[in-house]
């Protein structure tokens, strides 16, 4: 299931993603890591942010999922 959620949000043009980024500031994440992160977390039953950042730190898919702001090994 994380590799149809990979390849899906990454066949996403990003234009479309980020047509609606503030325009202060850009964003620590982009947005397909968090529409990936969000997608993964809905998908396993868990709504709650506080729930979602455990789940960041503790499920290696997860982790894997946002590989490029954590050092995951590689497997």
């Amino acid at each position: 299931m994380v590799w149809v959620i990979y390849f899906i949000v990454e066949s996403i043009p990003t234009n479309d993603l980020n047509a609606e980024l503030s325009r202060a500031c850009r964003p620590k994440y982009s947005a397909k890591v968090l529409l990936r992160m969000l997608l993964f977390a809905y998908l396993r039953k868990i709504f709650s942010d506080r729930r979602i950042s455990e789940m960041i730190e503790e499920n290696l898919t997860m982790r894997w999922l946002m590989k490029k702001y954590f050092n995951c090994p590689k497997l």
